[in-house]
């Protein structure tokens, strides 16, 4: 067996991946795209504007994104872009408070989400008739689209075309 990682190191990686999911996001529409500043990644994704998963800043050090939150503001409204989010790890309450200050409204407390590959279980028989594979960005996109209830704007928008996102998909005659 492999070397266990801990707890905290596990956070650190499920919170540097945000990064990953930035870039997905700034990537996934022709009108899309990334904002880059010293230890700062954004997806600015207008074809989305009322979405801020699909507008959102991944950050290293605060005080970067403390220097950088009117350019931001400012790209963001040239865009056409009413919702964005900052994703602020929890123990960062300082810059938590600094965007309240600023009138960002917090609109969700997703949880980091990670496990060590030595705890995965092994990925059960699929039912009979049921075919696993990889599936198309924009079937996909629009799948989530209905799940959540959301129109044409949030993941058709943002992650219809290609992206270094791959969707795994169940298939029943075809």
């Amino acid at each position: 067996m492999g070397h266990r990682i801990d707890d905290a190191e596990l956070r650190r990686r499920a919170i540097a991946g945000l990064r990953d999911e930035v870039e997905a996001f700034g990537s996934g529409h022709p009108d899309s795209r990334l904002i880059h500043r010293d230890g700062l990644l954004a997806s600015l994704t207008p074809a989305s504007p009322r979405r801020s998963l699909f507008n959102s800043v991944y950050y290293e050090d605060p005080e970067v994104l403390r220097a950088e939150l009117d350019a931001l503001a400012e790209d963001y409204e040239s865009a056409g872009v009413a919702a964005w989010t900052v994703w602020v790890p929890d123990e960062d309450r300082a810059t938590a408070e600094l965007l309240a200050s600023r009138g960002h409204q917090l609109d969700a407390e997703p949880r980091a989400m990670a496990v060590d590959l030595a705890d995965l279980a092994p990925v059960p028989s699929p039912p009979e008739g049921v075919e696993a594979g990889e599936g198309e960005p924009a079937i996909a996109a629009e799948l989530n689209d209905r799940a959540y209830g959301y129109g044409p704007d949030a993941f058709r928008a943002a992650l219809g075309g290609e992206t270094a996102l791959r969707w795994q998909v169940a298939y029943r005659d075809d």
